[in-house]
């Protein structure tokens, strides 16, 4: 019970405390636990974590073929503390491990795939290096590495490598006088956006041609009415490979590639894009949408809204 004023007048409640409230969306939204683990985990590029599976996918069936034998890999090697343990069996597996046609892998490949091992490793909470060649414990390893790969260059395996086919400027004469690339039907239009915008913006792969959204292109002027020499778009890069933008990257630029007009010319991006984009559904779900097999009438789509998929796009320029 409040004590009385000596003043004789009632007492004075403590004020209330006044609760903020916010017109309009939330400010903050709440993080499920999922979501902070897979935040945890950090930025990890898509074809890390492809090459990653694999990796996995061909240990998981050494240890399986060693299971059949009277000396069994550890269920749980890829998270053992016991560096020698490690050493012991990777050692085996490097002598072991073989492509699906029972041939070796080239000495590539099997870099890749120990440090794709390496990164399992580090993702189950192993605190060692084994591919760290001044650490004395895997020595062994590093020393079975040296001599399979001296051994698989001495029969020529990966001795020499294929480079991937360059597409000469007759090619391309070829491809648009044969109209593989056009603007005369969904297909051929499609590629040639394919096949322009990777060049100029500079896109590796089918990935990067995947990740492709509208906002990456702003064109100048807006008004697709106004076309002339002055005429340009302005792609700027999100993301890449090269480029995941972490954290530590907040201070650098996003690329930027100004793609002006060739007016008169057939390989005119700024014109390819404004006829591709016009011939898109509404609100289309990707940058690259499934063709329609006959041109419909009138200014109809010419493509279902149906995103191209990453295979599809790999096998583009195959």
């Amino acid at each position: 019970m409040a004590e009385g004023r000596s003043d004789g007048q009632a007492p004075v409640p403590p004020p209330k405390r006044r609760r903020l409230k916010f017109n309009g969306p939330q400010r903050f939204v709440y993080a499920e636990e999922s979501a902070v683990n897979m935040a945890s985990k950090g930025v990890v590029p898509k074809n890390t974590v492809r090459v990653n599976s694999w990796v996995e996918s061909t240990f998981n069936g050494w240890v399986a073929f060693r299971s059949d034998t009277d000396d069994p890999v550890p269920s749980d090697i890829l998270s053992s503390n016991d560096p020698e343990e490690i050493n012991k069996w990777l050692c085996k597996f490097v002598l072991e491990v073989r492509q699906q046609s029972g041939q070796p892998y080239p000495p590539k490949s099997l870099h890749s795939i120990l440090c794709g091992l390496l990164r399992l490793y580090r993702e189950k909470g192993g605190s060692f290096n084994f591919l760290d060649k001044k650490d004395a414990r895997f020595t062994d390893l590093n020393k079975t590495l040296d001599t399979v790969c001296s051994t698989l260059h001495a029969e020529g395996i990966g001795a020499s490598t294929t480079p991937a086919p360059i597409i000469s400027m007759d090619d391309e004469e070829l491809l648009l006088n044969t109209q593989v690339m056009s603007m005369e039907n969904p297909t051929s239009l499609q590629f040639m956006v394919f096949f322009y915008v990777g060049i100029h913006c500079c896109l590796r792969g089918g990935q990067e041609q995947r990740d492709l959204s509208f906002k990456n292109f702003t064109r100048s002027p807006l008004d697709v009415t106004q076309y002339n020499e002055d005429t340009y778009y302005v792609y700027t890069e999100f993301i890449s490979k090269n480029n995941l933008h972490r954290y530590k990257d907040i201070h650098s630029k996003n690329k930027t590639v100004k793609i002006y007009s060739d007016v008169g010319s057939r390989k005119c991006v700024v014109q390819l894009l404004d006829f591709y984009f016009s011939k898109l559904p509404p609100d289309p779900k990707a940058f690259y949408v499934r063709p329609l097999s006959n041109i419909p009438e009138g200014e109809k789509p010419w493509y279902a809204n149906v995103p191209v998929g990453i295979n599809t796009l790999r096998n583009m320029l195959k």
